[in-house]
Protein backbone atom coordinates (compact mmCIF):
# COMPACT_ATOMS: atom_id res chain seq x y z
CA UNK A 1 0.00 0.00 0.00
CA UNK A 2 1.31 3.44 -1.05
CA UNK A 3 0.81 6.26 1.56
CA UNK A 4 0.35 10.10 -0.02
CA UNK A 5 -0.35 12.67 2.16
CA UNK A 6 -1.80 16.02 2.18
CA UNK A 7 -0.62 19.00 4.40
CA UNK A 8 -4.23 20.52 4.91
CA UNK A 9 -7.54 19.40 3.62
CA UNK A 10 -8.84 21.21 0.36
CA UNK A 11 -11.73 20.97 -2.02
CA UNK A 12 -9.38 20.95 -4.77
CA UNK A 13 -6.91 18.20 -4.50
CA UNK A 14 -3.41 18.85 -5.79
CA UNK A 15 -2.92 18.03 -9.12
CA UNK A 16 0.14 16.07 -8.78
CA UNK A 17 -2.08 14.05 -5.59
CA UNK A 18 -4.42 13.41 -8.99
CA UNK A 19 -1.89 12.56 -11.15
CA UNK A 20 -0.25 9.53 -8.42
CA UNK A 21 -3.54 8.24 -8.56
CA UNK A 22 -3.45 8.03 -12.22
CA UNK A 23 -0.02 6.66 -12.59
CA UNK A 24 -0.74 3.80 -9.58
CA UNK A 25 -3.51 2.70 -11.93
CA UNK A 26 -1.29 2.52 -14.78
CA UNK A 27 1.28 0.73 -12.60
CA UNK A 28 -1.67 -2.10 -11.45
CA UNK A 29 -2.59 -2.37 -15.19
CA UNK A 30 -5.84 -1.28 -14.44
CA UNK A 31 -8.24 0.32 -16.86
CA UNK A 32 -10.65 3.33 -15.80
CA UNK A 33 -13.39 0.84 -16.08
CA UNK A 34 -11.88 -1.39 -13.81
CA UNK A 35 -11.28 1.48 -11.19
CA UNK A 36 -14.87 2.82 -11.48
CA UNK A 37 -16.21 -0.56 -10.67
CA UNK A 38 -14.30 -0.53 -7.08
CA UNK A 39 -15.24 2.70 -6.30
CA UNK A 40 -18.40 2.50 -4.72
CA UNK A 41 -21.33 5.06 -4.52
CA UNK A 42 -24.85 5.96 -4.41
CA UNK A 43 -25.57 5.40 -8.01
CA UNK A 44 -28.14 3.05 -9.01
CA UNK A 45 -26.14 0.92 -10.49
CA UNK A 46 -23.82 1.07 -7.31
CA UNK A 47 -20.09 2.04 -8.51
CA UNK A 48 -18.27 5.10 -10.27
CA UNK A 49 -18.48 5.16 -13.89
CA UNK A 50 -15.31 5.25 -16.42
CA UNK A 51 -16.02 8.64 -17.83
CA UNK A 52 -16.08 10.20 -14.22
CA UNK A 53 -12.71 8.62 -13.30
CA UNK A 54 -11.74 10.11 -16.62
CA UNK A 55 -12.69 13.14 -15.92
CA UNK A 56 -10.76 13.44 -12.70
CA UNK A 57 -8.23 12.18 -14.49
CA UNK A 58 -8.02 14.76 -16.60
CA UNK A 59 -8.56 17.58 -14.17
CA UNK A 60 -11.89 18.63 -15.47
CA UNK A 61 -13.52 17.98 -12.26
CA UNK A 62 -12.76 16.60 -8.66
CA UNK A 63 -14.89 14.15 -6.74
CA UNK A 64 -15.96 14.92 -3.15
CA UNK A 65 -13.68 14.13 -0.71
CA UNK A 66 -15.60 10.85 0.35
CA UNK A 67 -15.33 9.67 -3.01
CA UNK A 68 -11.86 10.50 -3.57
CA UNK A 69 -10.79 8.14 -0.31
CA UNK A 70 -12.61 5.22 -2.19
CA UNK A 71 -11.14 6.29 -5.60
CA UNK A 72 -7.44 5.85 -3.13
CA UNK A 73 -8.36 2.68 -1.67
CA UNK A 74 -9.51 1.11 -4.52
CA UNK A 75 -6.38 1.41 -5.90
CA UNK A 76 -4.45 0.67 -2.73
CA UNK A 77 -3.27 3.84 -1.93
CA UNK A 78 -4.15 5.50 1.86
CA UNK A 79 -4.76 9.43 1.89
CA UNK A 80 -3.86 10.98 5.23
CA UNK A 81 -4.85 14.75 5.58
CA UNK A 82 -2.53 16.29 8.59
CA UNK A 83 -4.39 18.01 10.94
CA UNK A 84 -3.27 22.16 11.41
CA UNK A 85 -3.69 24.06 14.59
CA UNK A 86 -5.00 27.23 14.20
CA UNK A 87 -4.61 29.82 16.95
CA UNK A 88 -8.14 31.20 18.05
CA UNK A 89 -8.75 33.80 21.39
CA UNK A 90 -7.05 32.09 24.54
CA UNK A 91 -10.36 32.92 27.11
Amino acid sequence: MQLMALSKYSDKWPAPFIEALRQRRIELGLTQLEVALRIPTDAPDGHAHQSSVATWEKGRSVPPPNIMAKWAEALGVRVVVGLQAIPGDQQ
